[in-house]
Formats: C-alpha cells, sequence, structure tokens
C-alpha cells in the first residue's frame, strides 16, 4: 500500500459523454493533487476537487503523465523524488538534458 489515501476518479463530463461513468482507483497525493495508473501502465497525475460521495473526487485539469508502470507502489516514490528536487534540478533534468520535448519520466528517478 501507498502512504496515500486510496480515492476513486471521476474524469470530466466529456469522458463520461462519451465513455460512460466510470469510476478510477488513484491516490490522493495533497489536497486537490491524484495520481493514478491510466490503464494500469502509466503514471498521471492531475488537479481534483472532492465531490459529495466521500471518497469521490473529479478531475478539474488534465493529464500530466509521468511515465509507464504497472506498480502503484512507484506513486509515492516518483512523488518523494519530486518532492526532494530543487527546481533547477527538475528543470536540468526534465527540460535540458533530454532528447524530447517537455517529456516527463519521473519513473526513471526510481529506476
Amino acid at each position: 500500500m501507498t502512504q496515500f489515501p486510496r480515492i476513486k476518479l471521476r474524469l470530466s463530463d466529456d469522458y463520461e459523454r462519451e465513455f460512460g461513468p466510470d469510476r478510477f482507483p488513484g491516490y490522493l497525493i495533497a489536497p486537490d493533487i491524484a495520481a493514478y495508473l491510466v490503464d494500469g501502465e502509466e503514471l498521471a497525475f492531475l488537479t481534483v476537487d472532492p465531490t459529495n460521495e466521500p471518497g469521490l473526487y473529479i478531475a478539474t485539469s488534465g493529464h500530466s503523465y509521468g511515465g509507464l508502470t504497472d506498480d502503484p507502489e512507484d506513486i509515492p516514490r516518483v512523488v518523494g523524488k519530486l518532492r526532494s528536487m530543487s527546481a533547477w534540478d527538475f528543470y536540468e533534468r526534465f527540460f535540458l538534458r533530454t532528447a524530447e520535448a517537455a517529456d516527463f519520466d519521473f519513473i526513471v528517478l526510481i529506476r
């Protein structure tokens, strides 16, 4: 288990109109930020608001992808690494020293 509370995520109204009212398992990593594994294989972060249903949060932003993984235990490890980085370390690692333009593969922090 991760150190973060488990929650259920509700994606946007547009998503629900197209795909139905699915709820996705995730983790609340800050009062308004959640992380979950998209299709069980890619780490994603998004901002959320609580709903009237306990433990259910609705997405209020698009996804910010953080690399491929199928292990929810990677979430606290990645968050810990990101929180410990200075802004310069982050900029240098993910903006300057990469062949990809603004490509964020945070999973590499723990491998």
